[in-house]
């Protein structure tokens, strides 16, 4: 995952079209993202929320170069929850929701050249587009352009599914339904970039609001690496730290290449985090974590 750029196979994610003269609106009243500020060819994150601030799904918000359009790019654990949240959500507005069915097949570029290699990889893609985001960038691909001699030597180099979760969890990206449910709340996911602080109105904002201004978020997700020899920590495996239960491990991996562990979770704010004060308990095996910024 040290490669200047490698392809990443984004099958099981969602890609959602919202059309119509309302629907920049009813992404800015549904969404924590501040669509206005989004650049042409490029993404940006927004949680979905219920009323209560509970995270719904997570995707990147592309807008239309041209129109009144967005494309949502829903990581694998939203794909099923977004359109019928969406759909919840609409009263008077004039849009139209489209996907995940039916729409174009989605590709993910990673590492530090991964923008100007996407456009290298899109100009033998017939049809296809990029979308600059962080941490990855989006390649979009047209009808067919998969057909048997089209680009098999770039498709073909797409990493396996071990090393895509490798490298999902070492960028930070939440999956839904296994990193976030409707038990944690918006602001314990630590994704300041997908959440304005300054834009009007959404679903679940006020609680957002309370919890950035107020402090009273309980516990946070974090990253950590650990050694390899304790192979993949189980979802749900305790976190101590202090001496007392602290929290809990959401995902963990093993990087190919290097075999390091990688994970993530939950802590408590209040938790000591420092080198050594962190440990998973697992079938009365102990095992020392270190909690690192992303990505790891």
């Amino acid at each position: 995952m040290d490669r200047p750029a490698f392809l990443l196979d984004f099958r099981d994610w969602g890609v959602v079209r919202i059309t119509g003269p309302d629907a920049i609106e009813f992404l800015q009243g549904t969404g924590t993202q501040d669509v206005a500020v989004i650049a042409k060819d490029s993404a940006l994150p927004t949680i979905f929320l219920s009323e209560k601030g509970r995270p719904v799904a997570l995707a990147w918000v592309v807008r239309d170069h041209e129109g009144e359009g967005v494309t949502l790019f829903a990581e694998p654990g939203s794909r099923d929850t977004l359109v019928p949240h969406l759909n919840g959500l609409r009263v008077m507005e004039e849009v139209e929701i489209a996907g995940p069915l039916g729409m174009p097949r989605l590709y993910g570029v990673a590492g530090r050249d991964r923008d100007a290699v996407a456009r290298e990889w899109s100009r033998v893609l017939a049809g296809s587009e990029v979308v600059a985001a962080d941490p990855v960038t989006f390649l979009l691909l047209a009808p067919g352009a998969e057909r048997p001699g089209g680009v098999p030597d770039v498709l073909a180099s797409a990493n396996t599914p071990a090393a895509a979760e490798a490298w999902r969890i070492s960028v930070g990206i939440p999956r839904g339904g296994v990193d976030f449910d409707k038990d944690r709340i918006a602001t314990e996911l630590s994704l300041p970039e997908a959440i304005s602080l300054t834009k009007g109105c959404y679903v679940g904002q006020e609680v957002v609001a309370r919890t950035t201004h107020r402090g009273a978020v309980r516990r946070r997700r974090i990253g950590f690496r650990y050694p390899a020899r304790a192979g993949v920590l189980p979802r749900g495996t305790e976190l101590r730290s202090g001496g007392g239960s602290s929290g809990f491990i959401t995902s963990s991996a093993l990087e190919p290449g290097t075999g390091r562990g990688l994970g993530m979770g939950y802590l408590s704010t209040e938790a000591p985090q420092g080198p050594g004060e962190v440990v998973a308990i697992h079938d009365s095996t102990t095992t020392q974590i270190e909690v690192a910024p992303w990505p790891l």
